[in-house]
């Protein structure tokens, strides 16, 4: 693992960074397309192929089918957080990150997913990951010296647009796992670059400075979720 380690540290090194902002800015592929590229279908599929995102969740998990609701009843921390899902993609101005919490079964990974899904339809470059698959995809690309590498793999998810990091926390906290996520989290926080999470995590569970990064509210919004879980009725 220390190998491996080395090789993220050099990918990401300690090279200068902006200092957060509380602006979003995109800086993936889009700003180099002419006016009038992110509306044409080829460029949006384009966009959708690089998502990573489950094709039968392109009409299942949407802003317009979350309900924020349970037993007939308005939920005013699930439409609290509806809204700022909302407004989130509704303009590009704003903070650029969205720090989605709470216990399993609120509609985390749906809201995440729905942005995913907005930001992609508008011609955004997005990359959505569940976290224990991402680190399992780093790990295999490690173990497989053939095909891309990890410092393509992480090339990607330093230059998209939006990156989506779905149930982190699920993951089995290693002494590599913990690093990677730090690395990548960091990388895009001393940017800030936008990012997306859902997490059942409370702060203390977590590494402290990823902590510190994910509940810094200079950067984003954090919106905790508190409802029973939609699983059970």
């Amino acid at each position: 693992m220390g190998k491996l380690e080395d090789e993220m540290g050099k990918l990401f090194g300690s090279g200068q960074a902006s200092p957060p902002t509380s602006s979003r800015t995109y800086r993936g592929p889009l700003t180099a397309l002419p006016e009038g590229w992110k509306t044409r279908p080829e460029w949006v599929q384009r966009c959708v192929a690089l998502s990573r995102l489950p094709s039968e969740t392109r009409r299942a998990m949407r802003l317009t089918t979350f309900s924020p609701t349970r037993n007939g009843r308005v939920v005013p921390s699930l439409q609290t957080a509806l809204r700022v899902a909302q407004e989130y993609v509704r303009a590009d101005t704003g903070p650029p990150w969205l720090i989605l919490n709470g216990p399993r079964g609120v509609g985390k990974s749906h809201l995440a997913i729905a942005v995913a899904w907005e930001l992609v339809e508008q011609g955004h470059w997005a990359i959505y990951y569940q976290v224990e698959d991402l680190l399992r995809e780093l790990q295999e690309i490690y173990d497989r010296p053939e095909g891309m590498t990890i410092r393509e793999r992480m090339a990607q998810m330093e230059m998209c647009d939006v990156l989506i990091l779905d149930d982190l926390g699920a993951h089995k906290p290693t002494d590599w796992a913990e690093a990677t996520l730090d690395l990548l989290v960091d990388y895009r926080y001393l940017r800030g670059l936008p990012l997306v999470v859902a997490t059942n995590a409370e702060e203390k569970n977590l590494a402290p400075r990823l902590a510190d990064r994910l509940w810094d509210v200079h950067l984003g919004q954090q919106v905790l979720m508190k409802a029973p879980s939609y699983r059970r009725g």
